[in-house]
Formats: structure tokens, C-alpha cells, sequence
């Protein structure tokens, strides 16, 4: 693999494949030899990977990154894809992945581009305070996903982030409430989104469509005090109720015009968050506070009361222990117990 000019002043580079030598021209003067220096560079990166030059060139060169961007949010907008999620790749896309390596070609993308990609996050981002390195993170995967979807359906020929392993990240601690702050809230909460909060309290399911806003009472045991969450990340998960919750349960059951458990004039809702944040306005609470901030608590309570580990990732259905793991603190107790003895009742 070298750069070369012939007698007559025209450069080319030489790469040996297949037991010969194959040579590639470029003409004469500066803008060739540049060319062929860059040719020579190409021939490198997919010798390196142990790829074949004359199988990834004519197939895979001409495919740039903001073309495998577009076929990747097709192929996943087909499959079905929530609007939100399409919105927020788009979204991360448009405003760093495309700007900063849309033009360049798939297989001419290196690790430099991606620390030249973290560069550009930082220096574009309109975030204030400084846009943080776990936002970052999730940006270079989401991208290095991409990658990885180009190769399994053969669009590239490898990911050139498949080796990046983001450096270790401290937890964002979680701007909880308290339970007085809560209850607080809710006063302030018209009567479907009180209900919410209340539900979204007492099982610590993902609040949203995900898991809570599809909560029906079909899926309570009555008998067991139990309610099945039908999670789309994590499969369906079995989680204790409060007696005292179960008791208002009950009485939205005996109320209820349909199966599903929060409704607003009847019908099914698709989102909290206004209503969420006008009550946390009218309440005078100044802290930064999601919804999913309710699940925080109800892992953040369990694992301050010393519910058992396996138990609290059985009950708020973490794929992985040591997602649980940042909730706990000691490990002692049953799944039950952790429930019955761990959460603070609302005392509504």
C-alpha cells in the first residue's frame, strides 16, 4: 500500500490483494496526488479490518452518513417506532450528527470522527448550563447504532465506532420531592392527573405510555393485591400494592366507565406532563421535576428502608442489577415487605 507516479508524471496508488498488485490512477499534478494519498489512506482503514478493497469499493463508497441516517429512521418509523422517538433522533441528528459527518462516506468515517463529533456537541449546544457528558454519550451511541444497523443489514461494511467504550460517568443525582412536597402537588393536580401521580407513586412503573397510562384494571389481582405491568422494554412484571392504596383503587374500579385505570372525561390519555408541570407551578415547588422523577422515588424510599435487591429490580422491572444497584444501599427483607413496609403511604 504506497503512493506512486509513473514516468510520464501520473500518480497512483498500489495495493496488493489476491496474491497481485492492483493499481489505481488518478492523473497528473497536485489535486492527483492528494487523491491518490487519500485513496492510499482508504486502502489502509479496510486492509486494517481485514476487508477485501476491490469488494468494498464499488458497493459501499458512494453511501454517505446522513443517507444511512435517513434508511435507518425509515426502517424504524416501518417497524413502529412512537413519534417521539422518531422526533427526538431526528432531532439529535439534525442538530449534530449531519452537520458535523453528514457528507462524509460511510467507510471513510474513523474514531477522530468521533471525538470530532463530541467536539461539536459541545461547542453547537444551546444548552445552559453546559450540555453534560451522559447527553453526550447517549448521542455517540445512538449514532454508533446506526452503524451497527448498516452493517446487519450489509449497507457498510463495518462500524468504524464499534470499539468506542464511553468513559465512566457519575449517576445524575435526581431532583426528588418529598413526600409532603408531593402531597403538595397533587392538591394543586386536577382530579385525572392526582389519580396519576397517585398510581405512578404506589407501583414506580415508566410513566407515560410505556407503562402507566396503559395500567387497566383487567391487570389487578384483587385477591393478592398485585398489579401487572405489561412493560414494552422489559416484559410483564408483577408489583404489590399498599392495602390502603388498593382501597382507592377500588373505589376509581366502582367509578370507572372503561378498563383503563387513568382516563381524563372517560377515555384514555396519552400524556401527564403539562398538567404535571402547571400543578408543580401552582404549588409553588421550584425544583426541576419529572414525572419519571416519581419512579426515582419509589426506588430511592425502597432502597433508603433496606428492600432487597433482587426484590426492588423484580418490582420496577430493570433489565440489568446494576441499574437496581444505584437505588440500594444495604439488602435485606422480602419483595412483600419492601412494599408493605418500605413505602411511605400518602395518607390521602
Amino acid at each position: 500500500m504506497s503512493v506512486h507516479q509513473t514516468k510520464d508524471q501520473r500518480w497512483y496508488a498500489k495495493y496488493w490483494e489476491d496474491g497481485k498488485y492492483h493499481k489505481k490512477y488518478f492523473g497528473r499534478g497536485k489535486a492527483a496526488k492528494t487523491q491518490a494519498e487519500d485513496y492510499d489512506l482508504k486502502v489502509k482503514r479496510i486492509k486494517k479490518r481485514n476487508l477485501k478493497v476491490g469488494v468494498v469499493e464499488p458497493e459501499y463508497a458512494a453511501l454517505h452518513v446522513d443517507e444511512l441516517a435517513r434508511m435507518y429512521l425509515n426502517d424504524k418509523r416501518n417497524n413502529g417506532w412512537r413519534e417521539k422517538s422518531v422526533y427526538n433522533f431526528k432531532a439529535f441528528m439534525n442538530a449534530y450528527v449531519i452537520p458535523c459527518l453528514g457528507e462524509k462516506k460511510c467507510t471513510e468515517v474513523t474514531m477522530a470522527d468521533m471525538l470530532k463529533l463530541k467536539d461539536f456537541i459541545v461547542k453547537t449546544s444551546k444548552r445552559e448550563p453546559r450540555i453534560n457528558p451522559h447527553s453526550i454519550n447517549r448521542y455517540i451511541y445512538s449514532t454508533r447504532t446506526v452503524f451497527n444497523w448498516g452493517v446487519d443489514h450489509k449497507l457498510i461494511p463495518f462500524n468504524p465506532w464499534k470499539d468506542y467504550k464511553s468513559p465512566k460517568e457519575r449517576s445524575p443525582v435526581p431532583s426528588l420531592l418529598t413526600v409532603e412536597e408531593l402531597k403538595k402537588v397533587m392538591a394543586h393536580a386536577p382530579e385525572h392527573c392526582r389519580w396519576a401521580l397517585d398510581v405512578e407513586y404506589n407501583t414506580g412503573c415508566r410513566p407515560g405510555e410505556t407503562e402507566l397510562l396503559k395500567l387497566k384494571f383487567s391487570d389487578v389481582n384483587w385477591e393478592t393485591n398485585e398489579i401487572t405491568i405489561r412493560g414494552t422494554k422489559t416484559g410483564e412484571r408483577k408489583v404489590n400494592l399498599k392495602p390502603e392504596f388498593m382501597e382507592r383503587l377500588r373505589k376509581a374500579y366502582e367509578k370507572a366507565d372503561g378498563d383503563y385505570i387513568i382516563t381524563y372525561k372517560g377515555r384514555p390519555i396519552k400524556r401527564l406532563q403539562k398538567s404535571f408541570e402547571t400543578a408543580l407551578k401552582k404549588a409553588g415547588v421550584k425544583k426541576r421535576v419529572r414525572l419519571y422523577d416519581l419512579r426515582h422515588m419509589y426506588g430511592t424510599f425502597m432502597a433508603k428502608n433496606k428492600a432487597d435487591l433482587f426484590a426492588l429490580q423484580k418490582l420496577m422491572g430493570h433489565a440489568d442489577i446494576e441499574t437496581t444497584r444505584k437505588y440500594l444501599h444495604h439488602a435485606d427483607g422480602l419483595k412483600e415487605d419492601a412494599v408493605y413496609n418500605c413505602l411511605p403511604g400518602l395518607d390521602l
